[in-house]
């Protein structure tokens, strides 16, 4: 899933597939590109996201644009990956 700055914007579409990984045994968890601020610089950076403590894209990022996104689902089945944000 790609997150980018659109004349002001908000835009998403997928780009990655979500997968499994992480400390916990059947944790998932989903790579995404974000422009992510890096002290006075945007740089489009993968990051990774899930539902629990990575789960917040401005938190993630540094960035208070995506502050009302938050990434409630991730669905890894094949075929059907897709993330859910709100």
């Amino acid at each position: 899933m790609r997150w980018a700055d659109t004349g002001g914007g908000r835009s998403a579409s997928c780009r990655r597939q979500p997968h499994r990984r992480g400390r916990h045994r059947g944790a998932i968890t989903a790579r995404v590109e974000a422009d992510v601020e890096e002290g006075n610089e945007l740089k489009r950076k993968a990051v990774t996201v899930d539902t629990a403590s990575r789960s917040n894209l401005a938190d993630v990022t540094g960035r208070d644009l995506y502050k009302d996104l938050t990434v409630v689902a991730i669905n890894a089945a094949q075929g059907q990956e897709s993330i859910s944000c709100r």
